[in-house]
């Protein structure tokens, strides 16, 4: 098997996102990606509705989510639209964050 990335995000700006998984996760991703920023492959494969529109660089991480897979208790990323009282509220118990939320990760939802 092999693996591939697709990103909503203009091809340029997938080495400023993989350096910030290799820093916050110690390791970077080691396949290739593809640009989708039209949504077009996105929406081809139902992993965006198709109703998605949009600049890539003015969508917000909300509406660039793609969930698979997840199961309930498992780690999840807290998107930077959501504050840090609103997400006190879903996780009371804290959360690990591996950078300070004032600094998003570019590309991550």
């Amino acid at each position: 098997m092999k693996i591939i990335g697709l990103s909503v995000d203009p091809v340029d700006s997938h080495s400023k996102w993989a350096n910030d998984i290799r820093e916050t996760q110690a390791v970077a991703p080691n396949y290739p990606m593809i640009g989708d920023p039209d949504l077009s492959i996105s929406k081809l494969y139902g992993m965006l509705p198709a109703s998605a529109s949009g600049d890539p660089a003015k969508r917000s991480p909300a509406d660039n989510q793609a969930p698979a897979n997840w199961k309930q208790g498992e780690d999840v990323i807290i998107a930077g639209s959501v504050s840090d009282d609103a997400a006190r509220k879903t996780y009371p118990d804290g959360w690990k964050a591996p950078r300070p939320r004032s600094v998003p990760l570019v590309g991550c939802p």
